[in-house]
């Protein structure tokens, strides 16, 4: 039953990446249903629901791949359609010129490290990517592509900020509170759609990395509370661009 399940989520992923185009950008509206997710709240009830136990709720990266509980894997179609998923943000990761995390995790003086990234529908990506010390302190580097196509258009806003350790903890203590490391990368309660706002969120701590997506996550969610901090803090930092539909 749950092979079968995947197998129809993946058919309506591959429909809808193809309505949408190469990075999965188009003007669809949204769809009812449930396909693969990005996130949910890490609310003890949004985990219960998912149809996916959390023991096989796995993180992706090219070079290192960590389950959320040890010695176990996603059924084959299931991490293949996380696998598509992941394929589009890291086009978004290169088309910002980012290494991946796994390598920039590695430096010595890096305690942990979280990219959230977002595009708006036909407009624009959103990048900011927290790298916190070993003592505390870190940085946090905030970017904006001026298109949904990183061959066409500029990156039209780059700016980095040293910060605090009462800052950094600003940002780390909402990842905490909403126990990113457990909301599920699969979720039942997403519908897909093409416009609207794709949010990626990935991170490294303590040797784990691990990568969640959604498309128009409500505010209850913790992958819509985390992405929110981020860009409250870049409001901060920079005046976001304001960028028309073409």
């Amino acid at each position: 039953m749950k092979k079968l399940l995947a197998l129809i989520l993946a058919l309506g992923l591959v429909i809808s990446l193809a309505a949408c185009g190469s990075d999965g950008i188009g003007r669809e509206t949204k769809s009812s249903g449930a396909t693969v997710s990005g996130s949910a709240s890490a609310s003890t009830s949004e985990n219960e629901t998912t149809s996916i136990p959390e023991s096989q709720v796995t993180s992706t990266s090219k070079s290192k791949t960590t389950a959320t509980t040890e010695n176990t894997t996603l059924d084959s179609e299931t991490e293949r359609v996380v696998g598509i998923y992941r394929g589009w943000y890291d086009r978004v990761i290169k088309g910002f010129k980012q290494e991946e995390l796994s390598k920039t995790a590695a430096e010595a003086n890096i305690d942990a490290e979280y990219r959230v990234v977002y595009n708006v529908a036909m407009q624009r990506y959103d990048y900011y990517s927290l790298r916190v010390f070993t003592d505390g302190t870190g940085e946090i580097h905030y970017m904006v592509h001026k298109s949904e196509d990183f061959q066409k258009g500029e990156i039209i806003l780059n700016e980095t900020k040293a910060l605090s350790a009462a800052e950094v903890k600003s940002l780390t203590n909402v990842i905490e509170k909403n126990d990113f490391f457990n909301i599920p990368t699969i979720h039942p309660d997403e519908v897909d759609g093409c416009d609207g706002k794709t949010i990626f969120i990935e991170g490294y701590k303590d040797g784990k990395f691990y990568f969640i997506k959604m498309w128009e996550p409500d505010a209850q969610y913790g992958i819509y509370k985390i992405h929110k901090a981020f860009a409250d803090f870049g409001d901060t930092i920079a005046e976001r661009p304001e960028i028309r539909f073409r």
